[in-house]
């Protein structure tokens, strides 16, 4: 059967996503119990911008994207950045000269980058100091022709070495044409985002979010969220805290895009610690936190806790990975006046797929479909299944990405002739119309809402010359409430009469060899483990489930060992 969403279906305006966003948040703004209040601020510094100064200052970005740099129309801004009060001036900015964003992992390798800037085919690049030589080294390894006089920095404060140009040297106040959208097609055809999501074949894809996805997305969980009392403007001041990187899709649409649209302060913080997130909340009284799994457990585990006010944060929401019964217990327990949330979805939808309601129990299930969507369950032969019935989740609705970039193969293998999104994971609809997420069907490790694809870290083994085979998997660990890489390898002929000294040091050397090659949450933090030989079909597929398997029977033993 087909499931459907209990709200209302969508209106959606035919528009350009900044227009949208820029109508939306004036609305909303002229409802707000202070007006003075501040549309983004820097959580560290107290710099603020208003609405007002981030329409004019988005407007001044794109009139120096088309007068200073001659910036055509669909050409490429990368974005290779922390979290800045500057990201919504770049992304509005580019968008309103017809332009598209390309939203970068700030904690990249240069190899890593080099491949999201060249996919995209990226024309200027937006960076942090900090990250120069990686961006440069990036630059160079792509083959772009992208100049210094094309980068801009968006540091608070800079004097960078000419010609690079720091945001506030690059404003213009001369004419150019506004890029506006009129015929539903466009809207829903024209890409506004490339996010890049990684795929179990290895490199990341570039996932195309249109302007109609992103309005839709907008739309979807405001309406939501007012449904739901997450933004009642008549008795507080809601802000919300950004500590989600806006690179993501998490941490741009849900977090900074609405909050901007809904007139809610967002505060926004470049990383995360735990002392800075609860002094955040405190300092600026956060009614709002979108978080990982990682970030509950560790607000739960640390033990200055009761030193710090988090009396407004009044709404947790969390997805990326479920939070087990005893977690929330113990978060109920800690934050009785608080609500955790919890939500399902992936970068091809935008990304949000269902939504828990603040009264939703804690049974496992991930919420009810969102507005205008559409899901089914299929078996392993695409036979449609019934409530209660487990098999493959599929997803449609105008959130749904258009397809993967210069990717054909990959967008028909992932949306089928209907529309529907398969989304890899292995689900079922409650008779409550809740969905439960029980198994990923795609090897995917989530590592604190990161996707670490295997493939790729087998690929960089592979190029040591002391392995000879290699398999990844991702291993849970419950202390932390996330997946971590863990590798499995066989050592090449000439390590075969190694001592197990020997071999403890070698395998070290690889584990620290192949962590300097990725980004931080790429690193083998599940360890190296050597074996005689990787088991595999017939046919050369890893067989993943037998190294989980043997990885869980040890651990078993080992917590048996523990206990005598």
């Amino acid at each position: 059967m087909i499931f459907k969403s209990q709200f209302p279906t969508l209106e959606i305006p035919t528009t350009d996503f900044a227009s949208f966003c820029f109508v939306e948040a004036r609305r909303e703004y002229s409802r707000k119990l202070n007006q003075k209040d501040f549309a983004i601020c820097d959580g560290p510094s107290g710099k603020q911008l208003s609405l007002f100064d981030i329409e004019r200052l988005s407007n001044s970005f794109a009139s120096g994207l088309v007068n200073n740099f001659n910036f055509k129309d669909k050409d490429v801004v990368a974005v290779f950045s922390p979290n800045s009060i500057y990201y919504p001036i770049v992304v509005f900015g580019t968008l309103m000269c017809g332009g598209i964003c390309s939203l970068a992992n700030p904690t990249y390798t240069a190899r890593e980058l080099a491949h999201q800037l060249k996919d995209s085919n990226v024309k200027a690049l937006a960076t942090q100091s900090h990250l120069l030589n990686v961006a440069k080294e990036a630059i160079k390894i792509s083959g772009l022709n992208i100049p210094d006089s094309r980068i801009i920095l968006l540091d608070l404060e800079a004097s960078p070495p000419a010609p690079i140009t720091h945001i506030s040297s690059f404003f213009s106040d001369k004419y150019y044409k506004r890029f506006k959208i009129y015929t539903p097609e466009e809207c829903k055809e024209r890409v506004a985002i490339l996010f890049y999501s990684s795929g179990t074949t290895g490199l990341s894809k570039g996932v195309m979010l249109t302007h109609r996805n992103l309005i839709s997305a907008i739309l979807q969980n405001t309406i939501f969220n007012y449904n739901d009392g997450f933004f009642d403007k008549t008795q507080f001041l809601n802000r919300i805290l950004a500590i989600l990187p806006h690179y993501h899709s998490y941490g741009f649409v849900l977090s900074l895009m609405v909050g901007f649209c809904t007139a809610t302060g967002v505060v926004t913080v470049p990383s995360f610690t735990i002392e800075s997130f609860l002094s955040t909340i405190q300092k600026y009284r956060i009614t709002f936190a979108h978080v990982v799994p990682p970030i509950i457990i560790s607000i739960l585990n640390y033990p200055k806790l009761p030193d710090y006010d988090l009396s407004s944060c009044r709404f947790f929401m969390t997805g990326a990975a479920p939070l087990g019964k005893d977690v929330l217990a113990k978060f109920k327990k800690t934050l009785p006046n608080a609500y955790m949330l919890t939500s399902y979805g992936m970068t091809e939808a935008s990304p949000a797929v269902s939504l828990g309601f603040k009264s939703h129990p804690h049974d496992g299930s991930s919420g009810v479909l969102l507005s205008s969507m559409e899901a089914k369950v299929i078996d392993e032969d695409g036979n449609l299944l019934g409530y209660n019935q487990i098999g493959e989740l599929c997803v449609r609705g105008p959130n749904i990405m258009k397809g993967y970039l210069n990717n054909e193969e990959a967008t028909k293998n992932s949306i089928d002739s209907d529309g529907f999104m398969h989304t890899g994971d292995i689900a079922y609809v409650g008779k409550n119309e809740n969905y439960y997420i029980v198994d990923r069907k795609k090897e995917l490790i989530k590592y604190k809402g990161f996707q670490v694809p295997p493939a790729e870290l087998e690929s960089l083994l592979y190029l040591h010359d002391d392995v000879a085979d290699s398999a990844v998997i991702g291993i849970y660990l419950e202390d932390k409430a996330t997946e971590v890489p863990k590798a499995f390898i066989t050592l090449s002929s000439r390590n075969k009469d190694l001592t197990k000294y020997q071999m403890d040091l070698k395998v070290r050397q690889i584990q620290e060899w192949v962590d300097s090659q990725v980004a931080p949450y790429k690193k083998l933090r599940g360890g190296i483990e050597v074996l005689e030989i990787i088991p595999k079909t017939a046919s050369g597929k890893i067989l993943r489930r037998d190294l989980r398997n043997m990885t869980n029977i040890k651990k078993k033993l080992e917590k048996t060992k523990n206990k005598l």
